[in-house]
């Protein structure tokens, strides 16, 4: 089945694109402002400037919620377009992905490195994030960490943190708004999938990973997320994928624990204004003993493209992690992340124009660009 929409692929591990949008009430991103994210659940009133308060919600799923201080507006430009202006400005809605790997036997370890803002590899990210500015940035490979503490650490340490990159001559830019759940990367199935006769190791896991949540995903924004509307399909059987590609030779009990996606899969509404975009966010990782399987590689691509299809009947098998049934219809989506291609792949319901795409490049990982356009 054809891909909906248009998108934009590359060898490198990152992309981002700019979705004009026409809203007049949009994001309004301000110079030197470095408010601090405020966590859903605490209070029903976010809080505003540098002050805030945190706490993570008890289904392990994570939100921050924030209002942006008032103040001068802040250019957002690129090397390439050092001129643009920021969404109220432009009604451009700017969309990021970007894939690193953190070197740790665990999330706690992994966070231990970021602590400081010293990790290189973070570092790489957060200069070019920085550079791009990016109102919403799909963050894949980071480990799922339950206390939430390593988005967090990513937030405050590096791209808030302009001071640690001086010399790039760009602004820090914090996120108001971040949004992270479970992985079934590392998770360990119960079922013996390698057949070396010992259940347990990566082998054995739901998705690839040496420790539970090792591969996940966050999700930054400078928009609020509807945490409320938003949609996981982390626990969703690839056996239960119409005319899938599972090999014959797997067992009734790995068909009914095997979950389609290694990772995780997300729908997650953005409000811009009183208007309202869905982030389709994917991080992808092969089962322990799949390497790289074709038929699993095209049996993801076909769920997410059923999900995305404007026709209800192609996506009415698809069940979420709260049971709830059906695909995105006719809603406006920007895809970012992982879709069976390779990570950094976007694509939204319109198409892209090629003539405004480009490349930003540091020295561990690099941003890839398009404009996308939405009516």
């Amino acid at each position: 089945m054809p891909f909906g929409g248009s998108s934009t692929r590359s060898g490198h591990s990152a992309l981002y694109a700019v979705v004009p949008i026409g809203l007049a009430a949009g994001l309004v991103l301000i110079a030197g402002a470095q408010a601090q994210p405020t966590h859903a659940g605490l209070d029903d009133t976010a809080s505003t400037g540098t002050s805030a308060e945190a706490s993570a919600k008890t289904d392990g799923h994570r939100t921050v919620d924030a209002e942006i201080s008032s103040g001068s507006e802040q250019t957002r430009g690129t090397g390439a377009d050092a001129a643009r202006t920021d969404v109220h400005d432009d009604g451009a809605l700017r969309v990021a992905t970007s894939h690193i790997s953190l070197e740790g036997s665990s999330a706690a370890d992994v966070q231990a490195t970021l602590v400081g803002g010293e990790e290189p590899e973070a570092q790489d990210l957060a200069a070019l994030v920085q550079q791009v500015r990016p109102d919403v940035l799909v963050l894949t490979g980071v480990p799922y960490d339950e206390s939430h503490r390593l988005a967090d650490t990513l937030n405050s340490d590096y791209f808030s943190d302009g001071d640690a990159r001086a010399a790039d001559g760009h602004e820090g830019f914090a996120y108001p708004h971040m949004y992270t759940a479970p992985t079934n990367s590392g998770v360990d199935s119960g079922a013996d999938f390698d057949g070396d006769g010992f259940i347990g190791g990566d082998g054995d896991s739901l998705g690839r990973g040496d420790y539970p949540g090792h591969y996940g995903m966050i999700v930054f924004s400078q928009a609020p997320i509807d945490t409320d509307e938003a949609r996981t399909f982390q626990d969703f059987l690839w056996d239960d994928l119409p005319e899938n590609s599972m090999s014959e030779e797997l067992s009734e009990v790995e068909r009914a624990v095997l979950p389609l996606f290694g990772s995780t899969l997300w729908d997650l509404p953005v409000s811009i204004g009183e208007d309202t975009v869905h982030v389709i966010a994917a991080a992808r990782t092969t089962f322990g003993f799949v390497e790289a399987d074709p038929a699993l590689l095209h049996d993801q691509r076909r769920l997410i493209d059923d999900y995305l299809s404007e026709d209800p009947a192609d996506g009415a098998y698809i069940y979420d992690d709260e049971e709830d049934s059906g695909g995105l219809g006719s809603q406006r989506w920007i895809f970012a992340g992982d879709d069976g291609l390779g990570s950094g792949t976007i694509r939204s319901h319109t198409g892209l124009d090629e003539d405004d795409s480009g490349r930003a490049t540091g020295a561990e990982t690099s941003l890839i660009w398009s404009d996308l356009g939405l009516d």
